[in-house]
C-alpha cells in the first residue's frame, strides 16, 4: 500500500491548481507548505471585476484616491498574486483569465493603454520564468501588445 507522504508529490505536480479568484489564491499559498508549492507545475488563475468604473484597472487609479477597492480586486491583492506566483520554482504552465463585468452596459468599455501596461506590470515580470505556457486572456478591448512574454487574448467569452 502506497503511504500517503509517498502520493503528495504526485498530487502537486500532476495536477491543475485552478482558482476563481485572487485571494482564495491567496489563502491556498499562506496555508501549504512551502515544500509543496514549490512541486505546482500547473496552475490556472482567473479573476472577475465588476466594476462601475470605466476599466479593471482603474483600482491602480481610482477617482477618488482614498477609496480603495477591497480584496480580492484590490492593488495590494494584485501584487501580492503575481510575487507569490514567481515563488513557485517548478512551475511551468500559467493560464490567467480576466473578466471584466461591465456593470454600466449603456457606457461603452474605455481604452486605456497606459493603465492596462501598469495593471499588466507584475504579470511582465514573471516572463523571467521558465513557462512553457503562459496565457493570459481578458474580455475587455484594447490595443494589442507584442512585447509581453505572455500569449495575450482578447476573448469575448
Amino acid at each position: 500500500m502506497t503511504s500517503y507522504s509517498e502520493c503528495v508529490p504526485l498530487i502537486y505536480r500532476l495536477n491543475t491548481f485552478s482558482f476563481t479568484d485572487l485571494f482564495t489564491f491567496d489563502i491556498f499559498t499562506h496555508a501549504t507548505l512551502l515544500s509543496r508549492l514549490s512541486l505546482i507545475r500547473s496552475l490556472d488563475i482567473a479573476q472577475v471585476y465588476p466594476w462601475l468604473d470605466d476599466t479593471p484597472f482603474d483600482l491602480m487609479y481610482h477617482p477618488y484616491g482614498n477609496v480603495r477597492a477591497a480584496p480580492p480586486r484590490d492593488l495590494h491583492t494584485w501584487q501580492q498574486t503575481w510575487k507569490a506566483v514567481s515563488r513557485l520554482p517548478a512551475l511551468k504552465e500559467l493560464r490567467v483569465t480576466l473578466v471584466w463585468l461591465n456593470m454600466r452596459p449603456w457606457r461603452p468599455r474605455a481604452r486605456n493603454g497606459q493603465k492596462e501596461r501598469d495593471f499588466l506590470a507584475p504579470l511582465r515580470l514573471l516572463g523571467k520564468m521558465d513557462l512553457d505556457v503562459f496565457v493570459v486572456r481578458v474580455n475587455w478591448d484594447g490595443e494589442r501588445f507584442g512585447d509581453v512574454p505572455f500569449s495575450y487574448l482578447r476573448d469575448r467569452f
